[in-house]
């Protein structure tokens, strides 16, 4: 096998997809770019033989692709029901917390007019289930603010918010790689998406190989916030951007290597 398709979003590629295609065709692989919703998608035309299916991107119609492909046998990176769980935040947050991982306390709710009994208990951060970026993600610490978010179309995962202390710390794991970037919330220029490389200490590396055995993924980024000068783990996404990691195309590039040479585990 010395084929991969890198499956994403109907637009262009990233900087770090651009790349680890560039790395990967150096390296003598054959890649090719499939842009979920560009044209019509039919299993039956997929190589799912001799071909390694890079699942870069999780949209609606991009998890479809994956979908089919699994279904199909075919061999995926991120493995497709990994990518899966991702997307569900209750069903990620869940995995999470019975792994003991510092994950919030949280709720799973249809919408979020009902949820005021829990402000008994202080604010939370009501999420949208499969969202992403922050979307529509809002904290509630009163009736006034339940009342702007009760009409939302739901579902939503709450958890019980802790206020971040600092800067955001956005945990990138590739391979056997871990990288912390500190990043601030609300992103306003493009230095904040950059962010600034920070150390990973004990806990953080301990968070960082407690998501990927949780889940049954080794490249993603989590990301962490400090409250009470403690970690909080809030949030998992397959295979991000990893904006602030040096050289994370390489990176990225070497472990879809081994990974066509079977050299790593890829579950289908």
């Amino acid at each position: 096998m010395r084929r991969v398709v890198v499956v994403h979003e109907n637009r262009p590629p990233s900087t770090v997809t651009t790349q680890l295609v560039g790395a990967l065709r150096a390296g003598g692989v054959d890649v090719a770019l499939l842009r979920a919703g560009e044209r019509p998608f039919s299993v039956s035309e997929a190589d799912v033989q001799d071909t390694l299916y890079v699942l870069r991107h999780a949209d609606e119609s991009a998890l479809t692709i994956g979908a089919l492909l699994h279904d199909a046998g075919a061999r995926t990176l991120n493995p497709y029901p990994a990518v899966a769980t991702c997307r569900d935040k209750a069903a990620t947050a869940a995995r999470l917390a019975a792994a003991g991982l510092p994950v919030p306390e949280g709720w799973f709710v249809a919408e979020p007019g009902g949820i005021g009994d829990l402000l008994d208990g202080g604010a939370v951060i009501v999420k949208p289930n499969r969202g992403s970026k922050g979307t529509g993600v809002t904290v509630v610490g009163n009736a006034a603010e339940l009342g702007a978010v009760a009409g939302n179309d739901g579902p939503f995962l709450v958890q019980r918010y802790h206020r971040p202390e600092g800067l955001d710390r956005k945990l990138y794991r590739i391979g056997d790689d871990v990288f912390c970037v500190g990043r601030r919330f609300p992103v306003a220029t493009a230095a904040d998406k950059q962010g600034v490389l920070l150390n990973v200490d004990d806990k953080l590396r301990r968070i960082a190989i407690g998501v990927g055995e949780a889940i049954g993924i080794d490249i993603f980024g989590a990301d962490v916030v400090y409250s009470g000068g403690r970690p909080w783990l809030v949030d998992v996404s397959s295979f991000p951007g990893f904006k602030g990691v040096p050289d994370a195309g390489r990176l990225l590039a070497d472990r879809i290597a081994a990974a066509i040479n079977h050299d790593v585990e890829v579950c289908s």
